[in-house]
């Protein structure tokens, strides 16, 4: 689990960059050489094209790889992770069917290193995807600053009632 703490510290620490980067007239953004895998770009299908361009701009930005592990989820599927307890709603923002554009508006992504999937690297994928989404102005929410005890650090979500636009191009690769 990861505290609210941790969050502000990440936030803490994206602004400190920032602050540096205009100090010294450096880019704040990391070039990564990573890009978007199959596998990513099949979980992306039917996900709303405002969040798979903040998953195209993150792995471009990004200092750890990411595969997206799943985007749009089945009512069976969603039933199935509540089940096990891998998730605590039937009101999952993965359901198409629950979110007004009829897409799914939220992800789950897992860092790798070297081919090992490293769960505790999430808060630094998510610089990358705040950064991604500030600069596109897209509304983000990340499941590592929940306000609720239990955290989501590989969970990321277009924010809920932020009208999100429906004209931005798909920027799948």
């Amino acid at each position: 689990m990861r505290s609210f703490r941790n969050s502000q510290r990440i936030a803490l620490e994206y602004n400190a960059n920032e602050k540096a980067s205009a100090l010294t007239g450096a880019s704040p953004h990391v070039v990564s050489n990573f890009k978007l895998s199959l596998r990513s770009r099949i979980a992306l299908k039917l996900v709303h094209p405002d969040l798979v361009s903040v998953v195209t701009r993150a792995i471009e930005i990004t200092t750890v790889d990411f595969i997206v592990t799943q985007g749009a989820r089945t009512v069976a599927e969603q039933r199935h992770f509540v089940e096990i307890g891998a998730s605590r709603t039937m009101n999952s923002r993965h359901l198409p069917a629950n979110n007004e554009s009829g897409l799914a508006e939220a992800i789950d992504v897992m860092p790798i290193v070297n081919g090992v999937l490293k769960d505790n690297l999430c808060p630094v994928v998510a610089l990358a995807f705040y950064s991604a989404a500030r600069e596109l102005e897209v509304p983000l929410q990340w499941g590592g600053d929940w306000p609720y005890r239990w955290k989501d650090t590989n969970h990321f979500e277009l924010k809920r009632g932020s009208r999100p636009s429906h004209s931005r191009k798909l920027r799948v690769s």
